[in-house]
């Protein structure tokens, strides 16, 4: 599954200390295209300053699992 995929090397990135803590969700967004990039959209305009810096990467990538990686969605 290609969701899950991206998401494995998105972990790799981070587990190799490429990214620090606080930079992995921004790092995460700049590595989105198409609808991942319309979903970020939606969530970041619903953010205040203080949630969006809240946001950590196991936040984000559940969410992006919840919307591209269940059964049924369009890869």
């Amino acid at each position: 599954m290609l969701c899950l995929r991206w998401i494995r090397k998105m972990d790799q990135t981070f587990r190799y200390g490429e990214v620090t803590k606080e930079q992995k969700v921004n790092y995460a967004v700049r590595k989105f295209y198409k609808e991942a990039l319309e979903l970020w959209d939606t969530i970041d305009a619903r953010l205040i300053e203080v949630t969006r810096r809240a946001m950590t990467w196991e936040i984000l990538s559940k969410k992006v699992k919840d919307r591209f990686c269940s059964e049924g969605s369009i890869q």
